[in-house]
């Protein structure tokens, strides 16, 4: 429609018809370029910044996913530690509860400054659900010091597994399908 317009005017205001005379057909290239050029290098800067904002965006979104993909990734670990000794055959109870305390500081740590990283508030469902296995944790932990209860319930460590399981799912999801921005 634009440029139907600018041909448009251009016959009606230069010549009354289509003219066989070259440079007649250079200025209405020259005319063309100096209107619509303007236009055009207008529209692909609006295009740019609108590229740009979006890559930005996207680049965050990455970043943030990755980030909370290395954060559930070392909560696993935290937790895997914590369930499975340690291979160096440590006898002492202490050496043993040590990443079982561990996990229990990660979550305490987790629960106070990486609930906002997965878009979560303290009284949520998800934080509940975090807070359960730290309770699990504290149990295996509280069974575990305990020199009469060696070895720990399978109970116990099951909890844990379980609880595990379902915060490990919810944080998956959450880092999946919510969009950062």
């Amino acid at each position: 429609m634009v440029t139907a317009a600018i041909l448009g005017m251009y016959f009606f205001i230069f010549h009354y018809g289509l003219s066989s005379n070259s440079s007649d057909w250079a200025n209405l290239g020259s005319y063309f370029s100096g209107l619509l050029l303007p236009i055009l290098t207008f529209v692909n800067i609006l295009v740019f910044i609108e590229i740009s904002v979006w890559l930005s965006k996207e680049d965050g979104n990455r970043a943030l996913r990755q980030f909370r993909i290395d954060e559930i990734r070392r909560l696993n670990d935290v937790i895997d530690k914590a369930i499975v000794p340690d291979a160096l055959g440590t006898t002492s109870i202490n050496a043993a509860s040590a990443p079982i305390v561990r996990a229990t500081c990660y979550l305490e740590s987790f629960l106070r400054t990486q609930l906002p990283l997965f878009g979560l508030k303290t009284d949520s469902k998800e934080a509940d659900e975090i807070k359960k296995l730290h309770s699990c944790l504290t149990a295996l932990a509280k069974e575990f010091i305990r020199p009469e209860s060696i070895p720990v319930s399978n109970h116990t460590v099951i909890n844990v597994l379980d609880q595990r399981a379902i915060v490990i799912n919810i944080l998956q999801g959450i880092t999946i399908c919510k969009r950062v921005w």
